[in-house]
């Protein structure tokens, strides 16, 4: 099972300021500020990790993956950018191989967990938070799933800032 160690860090990629000046509010709108804060969060956290749908983390994050033991070998780890990986708990061995998008480990012995760090490259930033921006100001602006007008869909701008750093599985 893969679980993320530690706390989500949203605001390190947008912070709230820097949210309310996107969306040109002033220090009067402090009464938003839990607001924008919780979608802040929702969109950082739809865009992030295994589940997000950019399908890898997007800061350094550590993550853990427990009952290796039940892993298929060589298994692929679900998030592509991993540059650590160590056995957290447990006295197996660990063979890791590297490629251009994902890392493979293999296991012997008694692991049980395993501890990596995964993380999109600094100079992908500055799009992501350009489309996690867009995002939130959509949600600002449009508050229900469904208005007069029809569906509130996603901004096109943030699936074009999106997708060439989306990782697709391939089976």
């Amino acid at each position: 099972m893969l679980s993320r160690v530690g706390a989500s860090r949203a605001q390190e990629l947008v912070g709230l300021e820097e949210m309310k000046a996107h969306l040109n509010l002033g220090a009067d709108h402090r009464h938003h500020d839990a607001l924008i804060t919780g979608l802040i969060e929702a969109a950082f956290a739809h865009l992030d990790g295994p589940r997000g749908i950019l399908g890898r983390s997007v800061l350094s994050q550590a993550w853990q993956l427990g009952h290796v033991g039940d892993l298929p070998m060589p298994y692929r780890l679900p998030l592509p950018g991993v540059s650590e990986v160590a056995v957290h708990e447990g006295t197996g061995d660990l063979e890791i191989a590297h490629g251009p998008v994902w890392t493979h480990l293999r296991v012997t012995g008694d692991v049980g967990t395993i501890r990596f760090t995964a993380a999109t490259p600094e100079d992908a930033h500055p799009a992501i938070a350009a489309a996690l921006k867009l995002l939130v100001a959509h949600w600002y602006a449009t508050r229900e799933a469904a208005t007069e007008d029809g569906l509130a869909a996603i901004p096109f701008g943030v699936t074009r800032l999106l997708s060439p750093l989306k990782i697709r599985w391939l089976g």
